[in-house]
């Protein structure tokens, strides 16, 4: 946990991320970590508990909890301290934090290299 949190990730920092293989990232963590992201507004991150995400989300608590523990271990959320509460901060590897907007062309590339950090982590490497 930082004391500080990461930046925000853009729009197509989200694109990135919903190209990634099923198998390696299934469409319902895509909306869970999504979920978050459009409650990212300020320094405090994502507020919402797992009750108030599987309401959001179709989901279960239990679904929703398995599924914040797989995206924490894919590194794909930081957390700061807000209100004496743990927060999550969706976040991205730097390399995906791209400010501009990703042809499909291009976006192809990303999602090979997103493939393999996802694959990396689910290996056991940090």
């Amino acid at each position: 946990m930082r004391g500080d949190r990461a930046p925000r990730v853009p729009p197509s920092g989200v694109r990135i991320l919903r190209t990634a293989p099923a198998e390696l990232l299934p469409a319902s963590a895509k909306l869970v970590w999504i979920e978050d992201w459009q409650l990212d507004k300020n320094e405090q991150g994502s507020y919402l508990g797992t009750a108030a995400i599987a309401v959001r989300t179709g989901l279960s608590q239990r679904q929703v909890q398995d599924l914040l523990a797989l995206l924490d271990r894919l590194g794909l959320y930081d957390h700061v301290q807000a209100a004496g509460r743990d927060h999550r901060v969706p976040t991205l590897p730097d390399e995906f934090l791209v400010q501009r907007w990703i042809p499909d062309e291009e976006l192809v590339g990303f999602r090979d290299r997103f493939a393999a950090y996802l694959r990396s982590r689910l290996n056991g490497a940090a």
